[in-house]
Formats: C-alpha cells, sequence, structure tokens
C-alpha cells in the first residue's frame, strides 16, 4: 500500500479536542528506508503531549491529516532550529521570526528537512531555521 502521507508535509491529528490555552501539536512526516517503509513522524512544537523533536511512528495515517501552518503559529513556542553560526540543534522558545505571514515549508536538505523561514530563541540570542534531523535506518 503507498503511502498516503509524503515526506516534508506538515501534519496534526484529525480530531484533536484543543483545549483553552492549550498548544496543539504538529509534526513533519519523515519517511525511513526500512524494509517495512514505515512513516515516523517528528514533533515540530512541544506540548504538554510531546516534545520538540520527539520522533513516532503512528499506528494508523488515517489519524492525521495534511495542514498548512503560518511561522506565526510557533511564536512562544518551543521548536528546534539548527543556529546559523555554528550549526548546532537547538531546541527553545521563539522570540520572533523572519516572516510572520509565510507559510512553512520544509526542504530536504543533508541529515535532514529545513524550513523556510529563520526564527530567533533563547536567552542567548540564536537565529536559525526549523530542523528535522533525520537517520538513515536502513543502515540500522
Amino acid at each position: 500500500m503507498e503511502q498516503p502521507l509524503k515526506a516534508g508535509q506538515i501534519v496534526r491529528f484529525k480530531n484533536y479536542k484543543k483545549k483553552e490555552l492549550e498548544t496543539e501539536a504538529y509534526f513533519l512526516v519523515l519517511i525511513t528506508e526500512g524494509k517495512n517503509n514505515d512513516c515516523w513522524l517528528q514533533v515540530i512544537n512541544g506540548n504538554k503531549s510531546f516534545e520538540t523533536g520527539t520522533a513516532i511512528v503512528p499506528l494508523y495515517l488515517d489519524d492525521f491529516e495534511v495542514v498548512e501552518v503560518q511561522a506565526k503559529e510557533f511564536i512562544y513556542q518551543q521548536v528546534t532550529i539548527k543556529e546559523g553560526l555554528y550549526n548546532d540543534l537547538v531546541s527553545d522558545y521563539v522570540h520572533s521570526v523572519s516572516d510572520s505571514e509565510a507559510y512553512i515549508k520544509f526542504t530536504a536538505v543533508e541529515g535532514g528537512f529545513e524550513s523556510n523561514v529563520t526564527y530567533t530563541m533563547g536567552a542567548v540570542i540564536l537565529n536559525g531555521k526549523l530542523f528535522a534531523q533525520t537517520l538513515n535506518f536502513s543502515k540500522l
């Protein structure tokens, strides 16, 4: 059976019942190269149920829907970026974004997926694009 989702898409739970002041989790679709062609999702923004950067393998892909998310959705939320100076992966809370009205798109790059917008975060000012690291599961 062909995967209904494609690597680099942003998804969320279809029937999520958000409570007041609760953050909804968004996931980036990662497709592994394993024997079973499993679908892996990585949490983009942390909330009470999921920590940013956590990878999950959903039992039912029908529970998720593809969505478009504006960059401003992640202001004051915890995300993971690849900071621009040393290329370190950093998870912290976002203070601002380069283009708040832009829709987030992920592009495959060496070692993972990178977003099209730059976020500023942290006690020490850090700038970088959202980043989801991937592994080559076929070598495990």
